[in-house]
């Protein structure tokens, strides 16, 4: 055994910390637009990480060089609390022409300062109240959950009994409806969940490389197959679908029904509220192709120079 085992170790500490301050007035909508919030926030991770790259088999019939490598690393992360990785690889190099690579890993990312604390961001984009139709001929085709839980708001049902006025005619109009300027005084505010916790990905990669030494000696093609899996993505949570989670829920018996607020006088839609949560995971399957040459020699010019040729076929994405 005359090949040496290489391998590292080390901790790392790292803080971060953001302040995105706007001025008074842009905090209060005074300019002109919308409100736009003060993003404050920070955090801190200590992690501790080791890789060994171990030699296994070298001079054999169609095994050149055979070499395992491996690495772990642990964080703990003031916002996530513990996190780890790990990747497993394995390179062949089958002679001078050919060598094979494969790795399995691990991996995570952690929510970052605006997943976390991006301040609430307003916005005038209306969403459409479930409760709408309440009392018209509209409600014989509503879901009978969406409309006993609009019937135990007291403000719409009371709206929805009473009938609703209508400033464009200056008249109650029967049953619980909007008019153009009811929908117009709908806002929301989109902003970040210091309740997130990580992302965590399970990757394959393996692929082949081809550098001919027989002739074309500045070529090289390589050909890798890649899978990902990605669970708990964080992505923000579309405001319709949780006022429609909301009323959906026998009893509004869920979180998502702090999604919303109305006014408190006619039941009618005042504010919705969206934010990212860990909802949904994410998978990606294909094959990378890259083609390189070298030419080291450029007749009468100096230097040398390199053309590369990147292709991607996208097996899966859903």
């Amino acid at each position: 055994w005359d090949r040496t085992i290489s391998w590292a170790a080390g901790y790392q500490y790292r803080g971060e910390s953001s302040d995105d301050n706007p001025d008074d007035l842009q905090q209060l909508g005074l300019t002109g637009g919308n409100v736009v919030p003060r993003t404050q926030g920070q955090y801190n991770v200590n992690g501790v990480y080791a890789e060994l790259v171990v030699p296994l088999i070298s001079g054999v019939t169609l095994i050149e060089d055979l070499t395992a490598e491996f690495a772990y690393r642990y964080d703990d992360y003031s916002t996530a609390g513990g996190v780890s990785a790990f990747k497993v690889g394995l390179n062949w190099t089958i002679n001078d022409d050919f060598r094979f690579r494969g790795v399995y890993a691990q991996s995570v990312r952690a929510p970052d300062i605006n997943d976390l604390f991006q301040g609430q961001a307003q916005t005038f984009v209306p969403i459409t109240d479930p409760c709408a139709g309440l009392n018209t001929d509209v409600e014989l085709n509503m879901d009978p959950v969406v409309v006993a839980n609009c019937y135990s708001i007291p403000s719409v049902a009371n709206t929805a009994i009473n009938g609703s006025f209508n400033p464009d005619t200056g008249q109650l109009e029967p049953g619980f409806t909007y008019s153009q300027p009811d929908i117009q005084t709908i806002s929301g505010f989109v902003g970040g969940n210091p309740n997130l916790s990580e992302e965590t990905a399970d990757t394959q990669t393996y692929g082949l490389v081809w550098t001919p030494t027989s002739f074309a000696e500045g070529l090289a093609v390589s050909v890798d197959y890649y899978n990902i899996k990605i669970e708990d993505v964080i992505s923000s949570v579309s405001a319709t679908n949780l006022i429609n989670e909301c009323f959906g829920t026998p009893g509004l018996a869920t979180d998502a029904c702090l999604a919303n607020e109305r006014f408190p006088d006619t039941g009618k839609l005042r504010y919705w509220y969206s934010f990212g949560i860990n909802q949904s995971s994410l998978k990606t399957e294909g094959i990378d192709t890259a083609i390189s040459y070298r030419f080291d020699k450029l007749w009468l010019l100096p230097g040398t120079l390199s053309a590369k040729l990147l292709w991607t076929h996208l097996l899966d994405y859903t």
